[in-house]
């Protein structure tokens, strides 16, 4: 299937910018994108001819909205009535990709006509746990759609307004940085447009103070409300601002405001839940285990099927205990990396063919990669997840088309390197 995207709509921005790339043929260019040699996708760059930004972490902001496209069917075939995936067959297809050591595992789950379907393959940890629709996975920059719902949430019942100044619900140990008279507003911070730069508050002691650490000497990259430029520190700032609005932890409020009136109790905070002998842990992409003595604060965890739930009641507006929340994150748009590509409230968007794709993913957490995608028009929603440190969007665009995934080997994956991890992990003198 031939698919052409329009010239200008993919220029590609980058969160930092440290190198470029110039792909060397349609083939390189398509697996750059996590896509399968099933189909090509024909693309017009805008700016430089082939010039790619990549993003740190070696990441594409917009590679998720890109393989969406590709795998579109025509508006024709979309409206077909079509059977629901066999989890069976779906579980069928990561096998190879297991085995051959690109991924160490998969976990996905999509829905389709009211059904939440699941199927898992491969390990979870060194001591070889059968990955399962329970296991948790680390998220990632993809738990902040958590937080965007308890915006969402507080804005929907009047207790917020999207244009309050942060500066207001924060401590008097911190002082956000102002430019031009205009202060950075709850707004800003959700959207990415705050000019805060992209750092983690990570460390020692309370929200507040890794907050305050990390505002020190920092300079806005541009004028407040002007572009967008994720920031992790703007949603860290966001998160204590919120905080602080419904005096809880943000953890607690996220639970008690969004989490619990789904009925959703195994997404959790690693840091008031700690890690379980059976939850996922991470693997590079030469399948060893990724060394971490503990979770970054701010670190969610969440099986595949809390989170199919999840999407499922956030792709159904009309219904349910947070239709309002879920609605107002949908239709509340502000500037995205481009035009064609603006962003919802704890969304990204892609529109194609009428219709509005919401998609989010993460690969920002050593040894695990996440996407999950919504297509609210259809009712159909895909929670992808890995405990490898490879992207995982192509998967979770076909799962959101109804396909069998087909799924493109790794040229460097090692199908012994897991043994290795695992001969490596033990004691000394150890048989």
């Amino acid at each position: 299937m031939m698919c052409t995207l329009r010239a200008g709509v993919f220029r590609f921005c980058t969160r930092r910018s440290r190198r470029s790339l110039q792909p060397r043929s349609q083939r390189e260019l398509s697996s750059l994108f996590g896509m399968d040699d099933v189909r090509t996708c024909c693309i017009t760059l805008a700016g430089p001819r082939g010039m790619i930004g990549w993003m740190s972490r070696c990441r594409l902001l917009v590679t998720g909205a890109t393989v969406l496209a590709s795998l579109l069917p025509t508006r024709a075939r979309a409206q077909e009535s079509v059977p629901l995936l066999d989890p069976a067959i779906v579980r069928a297809a990561f096998i190879p990709r297991i085995n051959d050591g690109t991924f160490r595992g998969i976990a996905a789950g999509w829905r389709e006509r009211d059904s939440i379907l699941v199927a898992a393959a491969g390990v979870a940890t060194v001591a070889g746990a059968t990955l399962t629709a329970d296991t948790r996975f680390e998220l990632g920059e993809a738990a902040s759609v958590f937080t965007a719902a308890l915006l969402a949430n507080l804005v929907a019942r009047g207790e917020l307004s999207l244009d309050d100044e942060a500066q207001r619900f924060m401590p008097g140990t911190i002082t956000l940085p102002t430019k031009n008279g205009r202060a950075i507003t709850l707004g800003d911070l959700a959207f990415h447009r705050s000019g805060l730069p992209d750092l983690r508050t990570d460390g020692t002691g309370s929200a507040p103070e890794r907050v305050s650490r990390a505002l020190r000497g920092v300079t806005l990259r541009s004028d407040i409300g002007s572009r967008y430029a994720f920031s992790q520190l703007g949603l860290d700032v966001l998160g204590l601002a919120l905080a602080r609005q419904t005096k809880l932890p943000l953890a607690a409020a996220i639970r008690a405001r969004v989490l619990q009136p789904l009925g959703l109790f195994d997404i959790a905070l690693l840091t008031t839940q700690p890690r379980t002998s059976s939850d996922a842990l991470g693997h590079g992409t030469d399948g060893r285990r990724v060394s971490r003595s503990s979770a970054a604060p701010g670190t969610w965890s969440a099986s595949v099927m809390a989170l199919s739930q999840f999407l499922a009641a956030a792709s159904d507006t009309g219904r349910g205990p947070l239709a309002s929340t879920f609605a107002l994150m949908m239709r509340t748009r502000s500037l995205g990396p481009e035009p064609a590509l603006p962003v919802a409230l704890g969304w990204r968007v892609f529109r194609l063919d009428g219709r509005d794709i919401y998609w989010l993913d993460a690969q920002d957490v050593p040894g695990f990669a996440a996407y999950l995608a919504l297509d609210p028009s259809r009712n159909r929603s895909a929670a992808v997840l890995s405990n490898t440190a490879r992207p995982v969007d192509a998967i979770a665009g076909q799962l959101l088309l109804g396909r069998v995934p087909v799924i493109t080997p790794a040229p460097t994956a090692d199908p012994t390197a897991f043994m290795k991890s695992r001969s490596s992990s033990r004691r000394p003198g150890r048989r």
